[in-house]
């Protein structure tokens, strides 16, 4: 399951890749690694390549500390010349920018410290409050280890979320191993048995959940379509806040399940714990998604059936909406993130450009010979009943998936005049 998130992760373009986003206060570390006339010089900042106007005095290739003290037209930076930057960015140069903060360091590597090195070595801005408010997340100790703690908030930094125990907790459900199939099959059977006669709305949704995961839904039809995966979206409740406000609700899981919480008998603990379970996993999900424009990424989990075992089949769907709204089911990018009973672990990279599609399989095992034979062939003749083309299907290792590289087009600001001034 961490594996799958770690992968997850690595596709989903974070807030600096998107635009450049600066914050009064924000700190991190650069260099000039080009001369311009004019006082002008290309800089690196983290992962950001840009153009600054110096009004300060640098040396090319020497890394700075940098803040962001000013918004107003270009943005401004101020060099922190006082705090050296040591070329293994380690505790010696931590301390004193903690000390530049007014946050008292630690001789032991404490959790400031620790969390300042992980910030630097993935070159993640932050301000002064991140490392307040990521260090009482540290210090409350919400993640079952602290290495997961640290995963958590390095995500929660990249992503721009909020420093919150909420969110925190939202996405630590996604570090452990259980899996939201079992609550949902859990919770469906134990409302099932119950005489409770209330909450019928959440017995036939979780019940419809049960039959996709049993494979008696639609949705096997084609798990690629736009449509079905919208709806699915909808039913789940993962637009549910965007719904109320745009006056569209309807009951999704998610609604149902606040309901459930805060009008359930105590004596049914056990079944508010999966119920508590399911919404913090479809919080994380939505977390993880978002929409930049008219590009989403959405991320969201079906709970099936496999093996006799009770799995997530993740998929990320990455494309455009319509003029009218709907999704581009012509035009998208579908990563299948699966657990299988025989071949494991295992991602399925699906690319649709004019309903032409493309599958890329990592697998650690051997290519399966019925993969060309049978399934091609099944897959070919499904899609076409569809009006798709399959135009090649590949298999690849695991050490390959480096190819799965994030769906966005990383901005270079060093042609676009000047970006910043320092």
């Amino acid at each position: 399951m961490l594996n799958q998130i770690n992968q997850i992760m690595q596709t989903i373009p974070t807030a600096a890749e998107k635009k450049l986003q600066l914050r009064t206060g924000q700190l991190f570390t650069g260099r000039v690694t080009h001369w311009y006339p004019n006082q002008l010089a290309q800089m690196k900042l983290g992962t950001i390549t840009l153009t600054a106007r110096l009004e300060a005095q640098l040396e090319k290739g020497k890394d700075y500390w940098f803040r962001v003290v000013g918004m107003e037209g270009v943005p401004k930076l101020k060099v922190l010349e006082d705090i050296p930057l040591h070329n293994n960015k380690g505790f010696e140069t931590i301390k004193p920018l903690l000390t530049k903060l007014g946050l008292s360091p630690s001789n032991t590597g404490g959790p400031y410290e620790q969390l300042v090195q992980r910030l630097i070595q993935d070159n993640i801005p932050f301000t002064k409050q991140n490392i307040v408010d990521g260090g009482a997340l540290l210090h409350a100790s919400f993640a079952k280890s602290i290495e997961d703690s640290y995963q958590i908030l390095l995500q929660m930094l990249k992503h721009n979320l909020p420093l919150t125990k909420e969110v925190f907790l939202s996405l630590s459900g996604l570090h452990n191993d259980s899996t939201l199939a079992q609550s949902v099959y859990a919770l469906q059977k134990g409302l099932a048995q119950s005489d409770d006669e209330s909450h019928i709305q959440l017995k036939e949704i979780l019940q419809q959940l049960v039959q996709i995961g049993l494979g008696k839904g639609s949705t096997h039809n084609l798990p690629f379509k736009g449509s079905l995966i919208s709806d699915l979206f909808i039913q789940m409740g993962l637009q549910h806040e965007r719904d109320i406000v745009e006056k569209a609700f309807q009951p999704n899981l998610k609604s149902l399940l606040l309901q459930y919480l805060q009008n359930s008998s105590p004596q049914h603990g056990w079944l508010q714990n999966h119920a508590a379970f399911i919404l913090n996993r479809l919080t994380a999900l939505q977390l993880l998604s978002n929409e930049e424009g008219p590009i989403l990424h959405t991320i969201f989990q079906i709970p099936i059936m496999l093996g006799g075992e009770y799995r997530d089949w993740t998929i990320q769907w990455v494309g455009k909406r319509k003029k009218n709204g709907e999704i581009d089911e012509e035009h998208c990018r579908i990563i299948f993130f699966l657990d299988l009973e025989f071949l494991q672990e295992t991602v399925i990279d699906v690319q649709i450009q004019t309903k032409i599609v493309s599958l890329i399989i990592y697998n650690e095992q051997q290519k399966p010979l019925e993969l060309q034979a049978y399934w091609h062939m099944l897959l070919k003749r499904n899609l076409a009943v569809h009006d798709y083309t399959l135009s090649s299907i590949q298999w690849k290792n695991p050490e390959e998936k480096s190819t799965l590289k994030k769906v966005t087009t990383t901005h270079d600001y060093s042609t676009q005049g000047v970006d910043i001034r320092i």
